[in-house]
């Protein structure tokens, strides 16, 4: 049973260890990380234990830690009042790399008491998704923007002229709108 006990570490061991996506643990009680795979320094330019020597906070830009910190809250408070639904969760986060720059990430996380010491952990995996939201953020744009001129196309006028005439109504206030029509312009265009 030992050399099974030591298979199996092995195995996990060489999945954590060789895969693309950062794997993680993080003590609760501390808030730093007790265990950080070497995919790390693919991802953001860190050796595992530069991330395990800094704080929690140091892995995230501001905004991205704000809300982390907000989720640990809710997670703990949902968890003490007995909520399965809690011991997992996802959030997209930025996190800074080492050449100045920042990664998006998407960062999944399980909650779970360590048999060895009792105390409650966060399991999590971060994969990159910096090239995702790129595409995203490239889609939306289209959507609302001419790909010839890059102006605004209709779907944006009508959605900010929405936008204004709410505003002018609950505000008490008018709104002007300048319509300008070009002759033969299409052909153009």
């Amino acid at each position: 049973s030992e050399a099974a006990l030591r298979d199996s570490e092995e195995r996990y061991r060489r999945l954590a260890e060789h895969s693309k996506d950062v794997i993680w643990t993080l003590d609760l009680a501390s808030l730093r990380f007790t265990y950080v795979s070497p995919a790390v320094e693919r991802t953001r330019g860190f050796t595992p234990a530069e991330v395990m020597a800094q704080p929690m906070e140091a892995a995230m830009t501001p905004a991205s830690a704000l809300l982390v910190r907000a989720m640990l809250a809710d997670h703990l408070n949902r968890l003490a009042a007995g909520d399965a639904s809690a011991l997992s969760g996802m959030a997209e986060v930025e996190q800074p790399c080492k050449d100045g720059g920042s990664v998006w990430t998407e960062v999944v996380t399980t909650y779970g008491v360590n048999p060895r010491s009792g105390i409650l952990e966060v399991h999590g995996v971060t994969r990159d998704i910096t090239e995702r939201r790129a595409s995203q953020e490239r889609i939306a744009y289209l959507a609302e923007h001419d790909t010839l001129t890059g102006l605004p196309n209709r779907a944006l006028v009508t959605d900010r002229l929405s936008q204004a005439l709410a505003s002018a109504r609950r505000e008490g206030h008018g709104v002007a709108l300048l319509y300008i029509d070009l002759d033969r312009f299409k052909p153009v265009n």
